[in-house]
């Protein structure tokens, strides 16, 4: 079995020998991998990966380029021993192919489909897959770390949203629960990706308010202030001003409970009730529409429904 690590440091771990992660030193060809890792059991024609990878490249020199990298992947990924019956990169004429291979594991297609698990539940206050905590081991940093392609820029931006998201619903989890240390813990997780993210900031004053450390907690609030002025140019929404005064209103009593958490923070719904919720108000809207169109008929003078007539 072969882990390749795409998430922070760029690596190879073979799990049946008791090695260290075997990091990827070709800068194209981590980039190659984790170009074809997003786009994995499609034909990527050899152009397009040329024009992504080596950009105004000469079409001669960029696929040498290409040959050259894919050389140095298939090197790097040959003492797994795959059976050739099944290779892990496809390479034909005029395209390339990363097949999803049974021995051969990926960092962000796990972390693709704990995501795509996640967004089945249709709420955060169920019990979650135990494979949701591969989550904080999963994400070792941003993806391909140093590259700074805008074709990577963006999939680097998908992949830490999807961390946070997951991360997100099990802090939730853990706070609803009343595991609220835990919950703390996972918060600062998501401050250290979004340092801005004030649903991480109100769990943490929630913490501090549940251990009766009301200064910990406006402390935190005064940090997320400022990370808020010096980032977005904004201040703290309601959710967390409310919080405030509650902290402010007594401060010498240690609170019996924290709050709950307020709607605003729960994840959005099944998106095929909200659609059918849209449907069901606007099939109300049009039979309101209907009853005032049939009062304004039946209320229309009698001279005036005599002149339409003729």
């Amino acid at each position: 079995m072969i882990q390749i690590n795409l998430l922070g440091p760029c690596s190879l771990e073979y799990q049946a020998a008791a090695s260290q992660p075997r990091p990827i030193s070709s800068a194209k060809a981590r980039q190659l991998l984790g170009y074809l890792a997003c786009h994995p059991n499609r034909n990527l024609s050899r152009d397009s990966v040329i024009a992504t990878l080596w950009g105004d490249t000469q079409e001669d020199q960029g696929r040498r380029y290409l040959r050259q990298t894919l050389w140095q992947v298939q090197n790097v990924i040959r003492p797994g021993n795959l059976s050739p019956t099944c290779p892990l990169i496809e390479a034909k004429a005029d395209w390339i192919r990363l097949n999803l291979h049974p021995d051969v594991s990926f960092d962000v297609l796990r972390l693709e489909r704990l995501h795509k698990e996640s967004r089945r539940l249709p709420t955060r206050q169920i019990p979650r897959p135990l494979s949701f905590r591969e989550v904080t081991s999963l994400y070792s940093g941003p993806f391909l770390e140093g590259c700074y392609e805008g074709w990577c820029v963006q999939q680097r931006e998908r992949f830490q949203d999807m961390y946070v998201e997951l991360l997100k619903q099990m802090m939730d989890q853990e706070f609803t629960e009343g595991n609220f240390e835990d919950s703390a813990d996972i918060a600062h997780k998501i401050l250290n990706v979004y340092p801005t993210d004030e649903d991480a900031h109100w769990t943490i004053m929630s913490y501090y308010l549940h251990l009766g450390d009301r200064s910990g907690a406006l402390r935190q609030y005064q940090a997320c202030v400022q990370i808020l002025r010096e980032e977005l140019d904004t201040l703290p929404g309601e959710k967390l001003n409310l919080l405030r005064e509650l902290i402010r209103r007594d401060l010498g009593e240690k609170p019996t409970m924290v709050p709950s958490i307020p709607a605003e923070s729960n994840p959005s719904r099944d998106p095929l009730i909200i659609l059918q919720e849209i449907q069901r108000q606007i099939n109300d809207l049009r039979r309101e529409m209907q009853a005032v169109k049939e009062q304004i008929n039946f209320q229309r003078p009698s001279s005036e429904k005599g002149s339409q007539a003729e």
